[in-house]
């Protein structure tokens, strides 16, 4: 059987097509403070909807990857503070957010998911607190929460008691505590270190999360954790949570994030706002640190259930955010919920690698060349 000569004309255009491809649009979804939501039929709904849209749309948007910054829930593994457990165990609440996390389970996308405060087997307690009562103020900022634990988040999203991560090929590895996850998944051709680190990373989540780094040298790398950008409930100067070993946000930074210059972005929720600002590393180099919180707004009467979409456009050297919502089918405007971050990735972190099949058709190309 005879086949059609391939012409170095036609190797070309199919390697440059290929190459093309590589460089086109990905887009990241963070997913923020989902506690309000999850309290009610309603709620729960429209988080469910917001993750129906991500598997609807998935080949839309070419997403990648959907990072959930934790507080998903809002009453921890057993109820509001002061209430003796298992009486008031919050299934409710955990079903809620596990049903639309698990709507990703059907689809190529990668997700990660991580432990904030309100994930705690016992949330906000501390000697001394009214259950219900709001304790900390910028005014008064209060005594820190003890860490109870995170036993139930385990049992809902726990790499190593679910079978969430099972045939996940973008989930990387766990930490011997069952809560810090790593994720290395594919955006545009180019391979994504993304860490998914509790509240107020602890010393030895940070020596872990360093072993993964270096495990992964020059590899462009986002960390999602609770609290870091913000100024309310702990950041930047101190830690949310007690306890020997918590870190604020600056000692996360000169601790993990400013020596690590692969490190370009850091996601975090918990402090109610909707702030970002690019700091300089040790290498002079830009890291986009960021914080998405609407659960306020979700409080507010109408559960509007934003989330953020980060599409990096490697071509034109930056990623376009924007804030989205399902459930009402519109973008918010407004500099702190829509705005372009610029960045070089081939100048910082080298050119996109060449796909296989496009490195074998220049092979043949050349080759075709060299015959004639």
């Amino acid at each position: 059987m005879k086949f059609p000569a391939i012409t170095a004309a036609v190797l070309t255009s199919t390697a440059l097509a290929l190459s093309a491809a590589g460089q086109e649009p990905w887009t990241l979804v963070g997913v923020g403070d989902t506690q309000v939501l999850v309290q009610s039929e309603a709620g729960g709904q429209v988080f469910y909807d917001n993750m129906q849209w991500v598997a609807d749309h998935y080949t839309d948007y070419n997403i990648a990857f959907v990072t959930q910054l934790g507080d998903i829930v809002q009453d921890g593994g057993y109820g509001s503070p002061g209430t003796p457990a298992p009486t008031t165990n919050n299934a409710q609440q955990w079903e809620r957010a596990n049903n639309a996390m698990s709507l990703l389970d059907a689809t190529p996308v990668g997700w990660g998911t991580l432990a904030g405060n309100h994930e705690l087997d016992w949330v906000d307690v501390r000697p001394g607190l009214i259950p219900g009562s709001s304790w900390w103020s910028s005014a008064n900022p209060g005594t820190p929460v003890p860490p109870s634990g995170f036993e139930i988040w385990k049992t809902y999203f726990g790499p190593e008691t679910t079978g969430h991560y099972d045939g996940m090929s973008q989930f990387g590895g766990a930490a011997d505590n069952d809560v810090d996850t790593y994720f290395v998944y594919d955006g545009g051709g180019r391979e994504y270190l993304h860490l998914h680190l509790q509240v107020d990373i602890p010393d030895e989540s940070l020596a872990w999360a360093q072993s993964v780094i270096d495990a992964h040298p020059g590899m462009p790398t986002i960390i999602s954790t609770h609290v870091f950008e913000g100024t309310q409930f702990g950041p930047p100067n101190h830690p949310y949570l007690s306890g020997p070993g918590r870190n604020s946000a600056n000692e996360i930074w000169d601790e993990l994030i400013t020596g690590n210059d692969q490190v370009f972005m850091v996601l975090g929720g918990h402090t109610g706002q909707a702030l970002h600002q690019t700091r300089t590393n040790d290498a002079g180099n830009d890291v986009f640190t960021i914080v998405q919180d609407y659960a306020n707004d979700d409080r507010t009467g109408t559960i509007e259930g934003w989330i953020r979409l980060y599409e990096f456009d490697e071509e034109n050297g930056v990623i376009h955010v924007r804030t989205y919502s399902p459930t009402l089918g519109i973008y918010r405007t407004g500099s702190a919920h829509a705005f372009d971050l610029p960045i070089d990735f081939a100048d910082r972190f080298g050119p996109v690698p060449e796909p296989a099949s496009g490195a074998l058709l220049l092979a043949g190309l050349a080759l075709l060349r060299r015959r004639r």
